[in-house]
């Protein structure tokens, strides 16, 4: 299989904002780091979404952030991993998703799992904990069971 991701780097005034990882043909990221600040990569969420298209269709026109345009707006205006966190949770986007964010400090880690409007839920990391130090997003709500035909918890 031929590989089309490439590693970008997101430059202003001659300076690295950012860094990230694209796919060929998409002006969007999936995966981004900003050194000494955070990291953010998302994950897609399998959710009963109808009616699924013509919803994301109409939040596009109305100004809505398809997820890997959202991350590369977050690479360039977020500074801190709260001010990364606020944005994933909070800013309009096309498609629900699950946005996963670590930081620099040892508790800086959560799944925000998002809707269209916001955030419906925050499954942070627990560093003081024997079972949630490492947490573990498929495409399913953590919170739910994972169908049969698709679970990748039992890997874990």
């Amino acid at each position: 299989m031929r590989n089309d991701t490439f590693d970008i780097d997101f430059v202003k005034n001659g300076e690295l904002v950012f860094k990230g990882v694209g796919t060929g043909g998409s002006t969007n990221s999936y995966t981004i780091m900003k050194p000494g600040a955070f990291a953010v990569s998302i994950n897609a969420r399998y959710h009963n979404d109808l009616p699924g298209l013509a919803n994301s269709l109409s939040r596009w026109f109305m100004e809505s952030y398809n997820p890997g345009s959202l991350l590369i707006y977050v690479g360039e205006h977020a500074n801190t991993f709260e001010e990364a966190k606020d944005m994933l949770m909070n800013m309009p986007i096309t498609s629900i998703c699950y946005f996963t964010l670590s930081g620099v400090e040892i508790d800086e880690g959560v799944v925000i799992t998002r809707d269209r409007t916001g955030a419906k839920d925050l499954w942070p990391i627990n560093p003081n904990s024997q079972s949630d130090w490492a947490i573990y997003q498929t495409n399913y709500d953590h919170w739910e069971n994972a169908p049969e035909r698709d679970n990748k918890r039992a890997a874990t």
